[in-house]
């Protein structure tokens, strides 16, 4: 008995002769005994069969396009090789290619329909020559197609949150593996919905994340949306837009405003915090504009309410300068209206006085009320004064300019004695 270890053969598959040889110096062969009759030549032929070890890569986008290179030893150049990936009931077979005796290589179908649909189990590859198996040697090998996520809709939403943003994407998994949705910027910030982990929809074509609150000003770093997939206790990113593209997407956090503190306020001036998200930290960049429906408008600064605010801008000392009523408030950047919550805030100005003349002289009693909200056509507005125990005088007041912040009431010479005078101002009634 003679024993031969086989060596590596590197030559396509096939049948080809075994000779023995007494020595390496030999310079012919042993003789081989068949059926107890000496064969002339002495060879025996013995038939080398390919077979496949690995391949790599053993994942790649569900929409395909990735070449697959299946590793092993006696491919033909000239086969025609089929690669197939099986899953339960459906299969994607694709045309493969011998690189060499030890590489063939295919290409994942970027044919919608071709696609492998659900991931429990992975797809197992097998390949083939013509009709003929090709053995794999060692276990199964399993290929990972990897969902493709893309694009985002809306691409951005209120600071506030609570806004829906859907992620698109293809070959989403069916197997209970969970996504979420994380949103960050550059500056290192971010931040991940409060539902944290979701399942696909059921279309298989999309998850919908709820968007959280965005505790950092909105518009002054880029953000971006990522994936992240939960799968057997593994948490990864998902390819996106084909193989080893990140799978992140443009984002934004929007300014917005959606309330107005106090609702009721003073016309001649009364601090009015504007409530909503997102603001940046400038005092130079806001601007409040109360507006009513005949057009009139008033507009006056803003500013955050204090230091690392981002959810309250208070116009300070906010007037009107037109006749009291019912308003609605708006917020500006630099020009830009910001996005609201309602169509329409509401805001009420009262009218009122916050300040008189310090002084009245005897010999020319004129009181000028300084205030807002006063209207321009009646009812007249009327004062009264009175000086200690003297009779009082009442006579109509008078718009000092065409604005509504100032009355002016001329009581003419005070014909009694000089003292503290009592004044005040009050709406004629109907009539008088």
């Amino acid at each position: 008995e003679v024993r031969c270890g086989v060596p590596v053969w590197a030559h396509s598959h096939g049948d080809t002769e075994l000779l023995l040889y007494r020595n390496a110096t030999s310079v012919d062969p042993v003789m081989r005994v068949d059926d107890g009759v000496f064969a002339p030549s002495g060879a025996q032929t013995i038939r080398f069969l390919q077979g496949w070890t690995g391949l790599r890569p053993d994942r790649g986008s569900f929409t395909g396009g990735v070449n697959v290179s299946l590793e092993g030893f006696g491919f033909n150049a000239s086969g025609a090789y089929t690669c197939t990936f099986t899953q339960g009931g459906s299969q994607m077979r694709v045309p493969g290619r011998a690189e060499s005796q030890s590489e063939v290589v295919c290409q994942t179908s970027t044919n919608e329909t071709d696609w492998v649909m659900g991931y429990s189990p992975l797809p197992i590859v097998s390949l083939s020559e013509g009709a003929d198996p090709v053995g794999k040697l060692g276990g199964a090998a399993t290929f990972d197609f990897r969902p493709v996520w893309g694009p985002v809709e809306p691409s951005g939403v209120p600071a506030a949150g609570g806004g829906l943003v859907t992620v698109f994407g293809k070959g989403l998994r069916a197997d209970g593996s969970l996504h979420r949705c994380i949103f960050n910027n550059t500056n290192g910030q971010e931040q991940v919905p409060p539902t944290g982990w979701l399942a696909a929809e059921a279309s298989g074509d999309r998850i919908v994340c709820p968007a959280p609150a965005w505790p950092y000003p909105a518009p002054i770093q880029p953000l971006q949306l990522r994936v992240e997939t939960l799968l057997g206790g593994e948490t990864f990113f998902e390819e996106g837009d084909g193989e080893h593209r990140p799978n992140s997407f443009d984002f934004g956090f929007t300014e917005e405003i959606s309330g107005v503190v106090p609702g009721v306020a003073f016309a001649g001036g009364e601090d009015v915090t504007v409530v909503g998200s997102g603001f940046s930290q400038s005092s130079t960049i806001y601007e409040c504009v109360f507006r009513n429906a005949g057009g009139d408008e008033s507009r006056g600064p803003a500013a955050p309410a204090n230091a690392g605010n981002t959810t309250a801008l208070v116009c300070g000392g906010a007037r009107w300068l037109h006749p009291a009523g019912r308003a609605s408030v708006s917020v500006e950047r630099q020009g830009v209206p910001l996005d609201q919550a309602f169509a329409v805030i509401p805001i009420d100005f009262y009218e009122g006085w916050s300040a008189l003349t310090p002084s009245i002289p005897a010999h020319s009693a004129r009181a000028v009320f300084t205030g807002g909200g006063f209207a321009n056509d009646p009812p007249v507005y009327q004062c009264r004064i009175t000086v200690e125990n003297q009779p009082s005088r009442l006579v109509d007041a008078s718009h000092t300019t065409n604005s509504s912040s100032a009355l002016l009431c001329d009581f003419g010479e005070w014909p009694g004695q000089a003292g503290p005078a009592h004044v005040e101002l009050f709406r004629a009634l109907p009539g008088k």
